[in-house]
């Protein structure tokens, strides 16, 4: 999939659900399923696609519970 193919909504609606799943993760203290580097990788790939478009996100918050 070509990132600069997607919709902005689109590009926002993933890396927001990442976003999402990581910090209940965190929450619960738990180490999340998407904290995986393959996602880490594709979410930072998103990143970079929403910051060349100058689209406003949250950024993720990668902290792993211990």
């Amino acid at each position: 999939m070509k990132l600069e193919n997607l919709a902005d909504k689109s590009l926002i609606a993933l890396y927001d659900s990442i976003r999402r799943q990581t910090a209940t993760g965190n929450a619960a203290g738990l180490r999340s399923r998407v904290v995986g580097q393959t996602m880490r990788i594709y979410a930072d790939k998103l990143r970079v696609e929403m910051e060349r478009r100058q689209l406003r996100f949250s950024p993720i918050d990668w902290h792993t519970p211990q």
